[in-house]
């Protein structure tokens, strides 16, 4: 995957949401919605590890907390649940 520059504007959110990739993104969206990442993390060939340990690093570069706990499986913080509804419908 090529890098992503990041998006300045005033909202780090948003600035994180734009360097995600494309792959970074569906995940999020998947996790948002109770739904594994493993099938997509497979069909882009990256280990589920390494495609959760990049959104959450992406997380703590913009917003200074990671979203995603991995322990087999991929969850969500609940604390950051409503946030991520309000940016990924783009109601910012």
């Amino acid at each position: 995957a090529e890098p992503v520059q990041p998006v300045k504007t005033a909202d780090p959110w948003l600035e994180w949401k734009a360097s995600l990739s494309a792959p970074e993104l569906e995940a999020v969206r998947l996790v948002l919605c109770g739904q594994s990442i493993q099938k997509l993390a497979d069909e882009n060939r990256i280990m589920l590890e390494v495609l959760a340990d990049g959104i959450n690093q992406k997380a703590m570069d913009f917003l200074g907390d990671t979203l995603l706990e991995v322990d087999g499986n991929v969850i969500l913080y609940e604390d950051y649940r409503d946030k991520l509804v309000e940016i990924l419908d783009g109601k910012q």
